[in-house]
């Protein structure tokens, strides 16, 4: 029997989810081992064929021999207190829960995966701590990471032991973190999974990481990850693809009110679900963030008013996404080498670079652009009105074109971009107020002219009858 308390189970199911461990909802997955471990304690294990998970619970007296559990069980029993659950294997192939929730007894029965049995790994020789952050940039790897092509295993992450560098691309971006003194020589490929971003495994403290033949070890607290060595899989040179950082001919500095700025507005801007989500970034004069909805109407433009750039102006088209991203990585200097090549980010250890759109889509300065700089964020927008004829010639009260500005303070970027739209609608119902205006005027005047037509017709033959007469 296994003796595994509640708030355990529910440690367990923060990192033991199907998304979490990169598997498919409906597909099958293989079962959860519980058993006692040999110092002591109870050993969870989960083999998949690319990555093994193993957690080592602490504690005497609750564990003997061993219990498989189907994945999904343990979120039926997962609570936020220590009361015990029990289980056990009572045939082959099936497992039991009993458990007491709120008072109220508990009992589950479970038909086991039958799923061939794999050997799990073995630990390395030896494991050397590295500092906090190795699981961090295995997760913004993961990030980069892609899709496998025929050609190359984009779904990995290059760890090169040469250079300790951490390398991840999907043929559009590349990111390269360095500084992690890899215990090795040679370059090894590891599937990239969303467990390394798991928010429950712990993040600030040192990472443990070693090697055997076949595996990859990382340790991290109560946890072992064992990442298979993609041994046969290919790696596009990603050196050819990264740009020299001296040839740039454009430096952009984002001061960082700016960065804030941006990073607070960008996701925001119109054209956001359009294919790629492209958007401009201009440096010609001022730096500025431009983007439209569709591909069409009058562009938003979001402001740098305090960065600044050194060398030729460029105008660089680009999924907003890849500029979204160097600002969550920090990066606060671009390089740029032209409207269509790649743009770098660099700092020390980590360079970050991502290929461009088409510039022949780049969006140019707009005199009817909805220009938002950082002096107006916290302002709002008021009631435009606008008062004209009607075709019967009787003048309206004034009535309001736009949506009021929400009662209260505002502030931040997104109130900026609330000011942007509602000054959006205002001119669009001004323009469509003023063709309606301009074609009952037109109609007026057609009118006013066909009558004054008809009265000098009326005179004439008013005169004729007197001449006749």
């Amino acid at each position: 029997m296994i003796i595994l308390a509640r708030r355990e189970a529910r440690r367990l199911r923060a990192v033991l989810r199907r998304r979490t461990l990169g598997l498919a909802r409906n597909g099958q997955a293989p079962p959860v081992t519980l058993q006692a471990a040999a110092a002591g304690g109870l050993l969870v294990r989960l083999h998949l064929d690319h990555l093994a998970v193993e957690c080592l619970l602490e504690g005497d007296g609750r564990a003997a021999g061993s219990v498989e559990l189907p994945l999904e069980a343990l979120a039926d029993f997962e609570g936020r207190d220590d009361s015990p659950v029990h289980l056990e294997s009572p045939t082959p192939g099936r497992a039991t829960a009993r458990w007491d929730d709120r008072g109220v007894p508990q009992s589950r029965e479970y038909a086991v995966p039958d799923v061939a049995p794999q050997a799990f790994p073995e630990m390395p020789a030896a494991l050397v701590e590295r500092p906090p952050g190795l699981l961090d940039a295995f997760a913004e790897a993961t990030a980069t990471a892609g899709e496998r092509t025929a050609r190359h295993a984009l779904d990995c992450i290059l760890l090169k032991g040469s250079t300790s560098e951490v390398v991840a691309t999907d043929g559009r971006q590349v990111l390269v973190q360095g500084g992690f003194g890899l215990p090795w020589d040679d370059d090894v490929l590891v599937r990239s999974v969303p467990l390394f971003a798991c928010k429950a495994l712990p993040r600030d403290a040192p990472v443990a990481i070693g090697r055997t033949g076949p595996h990859v070890v990382l340790r991290a607290g109560a946890w072992t990850l064992h990442l298979s060595i993609e041994a046969d899989a290919r790696f596009p040179r990603v050196e050819h693809a990264v740009p020299d950082p001296a040839s740039a001919s454009t430096r952009l500095t984002i001061d960082p009110a700016d960065a804030a700025f941006l990073a607070g507005g960008i996701d925001r801007l119109p054209g956001g679900g359009d294919p790629h989500a492209p958007a401009t970034l201009d440096c010609n004069g001022r730096v500025a963030v431009r983007a439209r909805a569709f591909g069409h109407g009058p562009p938003t433009e979001l402001v740098l008013a305090r960065s600044r750039y050194s060398g030729e102006p460029v105008r660089l088209h680009t999924n907003r996404e890849y500029l979204a991203r160097a600002l969550r990585l920090g990066f606060d200097e671009l390089r740029f080498f032209g409207p269509d090549a790649p743009a770098l980010c660099r700092d020390g250890l980590r360079s970050f670079a991502w290929q461009p759109l088409s510039n022949e889509s780049a969006i140019a300065p707009s005199e009817d652009a909805a220009v938002i700089e950082p002096a107006l964020v916290g302002q709002a927008v008021g009631t435009i009105a606008m008062e004209s004829p009607s075709p019967s010639g009787c003048k309206p009260a004034a009535k309001p074109v736009s949506e009021p500005a929400p009662e209260g303070p505002t502030d931040g970027v997104a109130s900026a971009l609330e000011v942007a739209e509602a000054l959006h609608r205002a001119l669009a119902e001004a323009r469509s107020r003023t063709g309606r205006l301009v074609a009952a005027l037109r109609r007026d005047r057609r009118r006013s002219r066909l009558v004054a037509s008809t009265l000098r017709s009326i005179e004439e033959l008013r005169l004729q009858e007197v001449a006749g007469g």
